[in-house]
């Protein structure tokens, strides 16, 4: 006789996982994933300052670093995942700031204006609030891998 493989108490522990990572991996930014289904999407991409970064592919980025954080709960790598997120996040926002000077040319009818907007300043300080999120995560895996390190470990038994 062939034994049932499928475990149903792996499922029980998978599923509830797997709907928590769909949800928060919606809530934290799934639904700017159906902003290009708007009408009018298209002048709202036009004021995001980085030419070739693109809105939606970004925000996939962050949903699915979300997504997989939540699947990796109880792990360090969700602090690993958390670091990285915060990481990428600095990046980009390094990359489409162009350093802190953001320049656009917005046309009203026939004529245009270029504004130009200096923020270093500004940029700074939520570039050091991202290295205390990273600082953050790092020192919570610590902390975890330490709480691991004291728990006895009990191998199941192989039937």
């Amino acid at each position: 006789m062939a034994e049932d493989t499928f475990d149903r108490r792996l499922l029980r522990r998978i599923l509830p996982r797997i709907i928590r990572a769909a949800f928060w991996g919606f809530l934290m930014g799934g639904e700017a994933l159906l902003l290009p289904y708007l009408p009018g999407f298209e002048q709202f991409e036009r004021f995001i300052p980085a030419e070739g970064a693109h809105f939606t592919g970004l925000m996939a980025v962050f949903v699915l670093f979300e997504v997989a954080m939540q699947l990796l709960s109880g792990t360090v790598f969700r602090y690993a995942l958390g670091t990285a997120r915060a990481l990428v996040t600095m990046l980009f926002l390094f990359y489409t700031t162009d350093g802190g000077v953001i320049t656009q040319v917005v046309q009203f009818g026939p004529g245009t204006v270029e504004v130009t907007i200096e923020f270093r300043a500004v940029l700074a300080m939520i570039l050091a609030l991202f290295l205390l999120v990273v600082f953050k995560n790092v020192m919570h895996a610590v902390e975890f891998l330490s709480e691991k390190s004291e728990e006895p470990v009990i191998l199941p038994e192989i039937p």
